[in-house]
């Protein structure tokens, strides 16, 4: 189950045009995230969390911060 959906984020992150080494850290970031939340999230909707997750932590970490003038 955890290699499927690590392979799934990394294809996303892959997808949004990361390189491959950060998606990779990304990729663990999401998961380990994912795991340490496992209690929270709602049978069935693991896939979703896991997606929604590594698109906040490529947000995070990959866009410039906003500078509000």
């Amino acid at each position: 189950m955890w290699q499927d959906l690590c392979r799934l984020v990394f294809h996303y992150l892959l997808g949004l045009g990361i390189s491959k080494a950060d998606a990779e850290d990304l990729a663990q970031e999401t998961l380990l995230s994912t795991y340490l939340h496992l209690d929270g999230i709602q049978d069935g909707k693991l896939k979703s969390y896991v997606l929604l997750t590594a698109k906040n932590k490529y947000i995070d970490t990959c866009w410039p911060p906003i500078t509000w003038i």
